[in-house]
């Protein structure tokens, strides 16, 4: 692979993307953990194109809150009840 990376860097007019492919600021998904996603942003986000559109004019946070979670989530009205609460 060494040569070949050295025949590319002679004949391309490209930059690297990666100056230094053993850079310390690699995140190492074996010294990692997931804690999970958080929607608040997908929510805010919703929320905003909403109010743009002019869907909030009921100003009832629970229509509002169905919406958002089934298009993050499609389920029945039931599930996404569930999902509500544990979001």
């Amino acid at each position: 692979m060494a040569p070949a990376q050295e025949i590319i860097n002679e004949q391309s007019l490209q930059l690297s993307l990666f100056s230094n492919p053993h850079n310390s600021n690699v995140l190492h998904l074996d010294h990692s953990e997931y804690l999970g996603f958080h929607y608040l942003f997908l929510y805010e986000v919703i929320l905003a194109l909403q109010k743009h559109i002019g869907y909030t004019i009921f100003n009832t946070a629970l229509l509002n809150d169905l919406v958002t979670i089934r298009i993050v989530e499609p389920a029945s009205k039931l599930r996404s009840i569930e999902l509500i609460e544990k979001l």
